[in-house]
């Protein structure tokens, strides 16, 4: 029985075998090979970072801001109530955009009736999508306790 680095010896009978064999040739028992080391125990996972109440106001600030851009920028393109959907305002977002349009379909009707005179209508119309941004930022500020 010996156990040189050219042969292994089988833990249950005790015959030598030949460097290589997966199975004992005396008994055909499996044959252990000895490992480099030990495997080591796995990591502890990492608790999840849990943000600050800065952190969570800094979020909510950033949110409020991108409604508001959104807002102003979506409604002057003539989709007046994005940002508010964005926000979570569906209903609201919905009620001003349909009636975005139709305030836009009416200024042309209006001015293809008045032969062009009401389109100067057109000039006003981004005060209300900059309107609607400040509205909807007092409005989410409010919610957050902001």
């Amino acid at each position: 029985m010996s156990d040189s680095p050219h042969t292994l010896t089988c833990p249950s009978c005790g015959a030598d075998n030949p460097a290589g064999m997966s199975f004992c040739a005396a008994c055909g028992a499996p044959l252990i090979f000895p490992s480099a080391a030990p495997e080591p125990p796995p990591a502890a996972p990492r608790p999840a970072h849990i943000p600050t109440a800065e952190e969570t106001a800094r979020k909510q600030r950033q949110e409020v801001i991108t409604a508001m851009i959104i807002e102003i920028a979506a409604g002057i393109f003539g989709f007046l109530g994005i940002g508010w959907i964005f926000a979570g305002k569906t209903g609201q977002g919905v009620i001003l955009l349909i009636s975005g349009c139709a305030a836009i379909l009416f200024g042309a009707v209006v001015g293809l009736i008045t032969g062009g005179i009401g389109f100067v209508c057109f000039c006003l119309y981004p005060i209300f999508p900059v309107l609607s941004g400040i509205w909807l930022k007092s409005v989410m500020e409010k919610d957050r306790g902001l």
